[in-house]
């Protein structure tokens, strides 16, 4: 009986000790890539590593390279709308013609929006389920407010996890920046296109929580109204190792309501990807 009871309680606190995958998503949060200690705080207060943060990993440019990276990455995102501006053909039609087709004259950087197009909406919402495996799935809400080049995003993910039972919230908010226009090649590509610069706070809550500056640069392409692809990269540093978080999907619907299925993944500096898997949703965009 003794011997049972023994077994029965090491049991019990092995299977505490290891934990979830939640669990380990944030235990390998807070080992540095580099030898220096790393710091927590209570959910009742917040850590913010901008001042230590670098950017990118793996793939992306090493801290030697960041400043010359940032520097160029910015200028090629603000001027690239307008040179593609400058050389598009349609800047040369006339108003007749712009007027026509799905875009409804929805044209240049700074122009305004056509009620039901998900490129620079005044207000969209998406909801999303995700699978990431039998024992852990997220459900992901995001919001977009705002008119023409300025507006507002967020995003929540919930993740949950049966066995043990156990949730992982992560918060994003933006202010953005929101470029666009519509593209008419005869020989190329059609459609509408959008690219975002947002810049806010990403905020993480587990056992702990924890909060830093965010970066996001969204990108919607549609060929058409009832079809398009988005991708949106987003970077952040709750902890003490950056996080890529990816997310690539497609649409099909109409004006206000789009089927969405994508994938989202995300890439964790020193240790690899986490977190991953294909969802599926709704758009509802005004």
């Amino acid at each position: 009986m003794r011997r049972g009871l023994t077994i029965l309680v090491s049991g019990l606190i092995l299977l505490q000790a290891h934990g979830g995958q939640l669990d380990d998503f944030e235990e390998k949060g807070k080992k540095k890539a580099s030898s220096s200690s790393s710091n927590s705080q209570p959910k009742s207060q917040s850590s913010d590593s901008s001042s230590s943060s670098s950017f990118g990993s793996g793939t992306y440019p090493s801290e030697s390279s960041r400043s010359n990276f940032s520097g160029d990455f910015l200028i090629w995102l603000i001027t690239a709308p307008f040179q593609s501006r400058n050389s598009d053909a349609a800047s040369s039609f006339s108003d007749e013609d712009e007027n026509e087709g799905w875009a409804d004259g929805d044209t240049g950087l700074f122009s305004g929006h056509t009620s039901g197009k998900l490129t620079k909406p005044y207000l969209r919402a998406d909801y999303n389920w995700q699978h990431i495996n039998s024992n852990l799935d997220a459900q992901d809400l995001r919001v977009e407010a705002g008119y023409k080049l300025l507006a507002f995003y967020g995003r929540h993910t919930l993740y949950t996890e049966s066995n043990p039972s156990d949730e992982l919230t992560l918060n994003q908010y933006y202010g953005l920046l929101r470029f666009g226009d519509t593209l008419r090649h005869e020989d190329f590509l059609n459609g509408a296109w959008e690219v975002g610069l947002g810049l806010g706070t990403a905020q993480q809550i587990g056992n702990e929580e924890h909060s830093s500056w965010a970066l996001t640069v969204p990108v919607k392409f549609y060929p058409t109204d009832w079809f398009g692809v988005e991708f949106r990269p987003a970077w952040y540093r709750p902890q003490d190792r950056m996080i890529g978080d990816y997310d690539l999907s497609a649409s099909l619907g109409w004006r206000f309501v789009q089927v969405r299925g994508g994938y989202r993944w995300l890439w964790m500096q020193g240790v690899g990807h986490l977190l991953n898997g294909p969802y599926a949703g709704v758009s509802i965009s005004f």
